[in-house]
């Protein structure tokens, strides 16, 4: 197969979501919410765990957007668009640009977090340049991998032929629908112990993408 086109997971995949970094997007979640509902931060997570059930959409933009009127770009830029990434262990990575810039196919992120976050991210990492679109939360109807729906609209937005597309992810779950839709599937992070006939190939890390790229 000849790949022209791949898409990329981003937390965990292009990048390491450690838990400093987790712990200060929660933090931010909890402060902003607490503050705009006036409700105290240990009531946030079992109100939003009831709006879940209310609505089946695992989306806190989508949830409070629904039920309070908080529009989605006020809360994506009040919780995890606040949090400074670089003092929180992300960086420009040098490699990671050089690694990406070794083939001429056209790249996309396809994401299960906000798509205003995923550009936070690559922006910050120095790899921006490198992408042409992201598929985010809203981007996908808030219809989260591994619904196909979510591949579907990412297919629809970047006009990726499913044939010559590699799908990369370090969710073995997240590669079956794309492979069912054709996409050769690359799993980060899987050197060992996944047997899936879905999973064409293993790496231990994203800076190993050139050897698949290669053959």
């Amino acid at each position: 197969m000849t790949v022209k086109n791949i898409l990329f997971d981003n937390d965990e995949t292009l990048y390491r979501l450690n838990a400093q970094l987790r712990q200060a997007l929660m933090a931010a979640f909890l402060v902003y919410t607490s503050a705009r509902l006036g409700i105290p931060t240990d009531e946030v997570m079992p109100l939003r765990n009831r709006l879940f059930g209310k609505y089946g959409v695992d989306y806190s933009a989508y949830l409070f957007e629904r039920e309070y009127g908080i529009t989605y770009d006020e809360f994506v830029r009040g919780t995890c668009m606040s949090v400074d990434l670089l003092r929180n262990g992300v960086a420009a990575d040098p490699k990671l640009r050089s690694v990406l810039g070794s083939t001429d196919a056209r790249m996309s992120i396809l994401t299960n977090n906000y798509s205003e976050y995923a550009w936070k991210v690559v922006s910050t990492l120095g790899v921006s340049g490198r992408f042409e679109k992201v598929i985010g939360a809203r981007e996908m109807g808030f219809a989260a991998k591994p619904d196909i729906r979510a591949f579907l609209r990412a297919g629809a937005a970047t006009g990726y032929d499913p044939q010559s597309t590699m799908f990369v992810d370090d969710k073995k779950e997240f590669l079956l629908p794309a492979k069912q839709l054709g996409m050769t599937t690359v799993l980060v992070g899987g050197e060992g112990g996944y047997a899936e006939p879905w999973i064409d190939h293993k790496l231990s890390n994203i800076y190993e993408i050139g050897k698949v790229l290669r053959g």
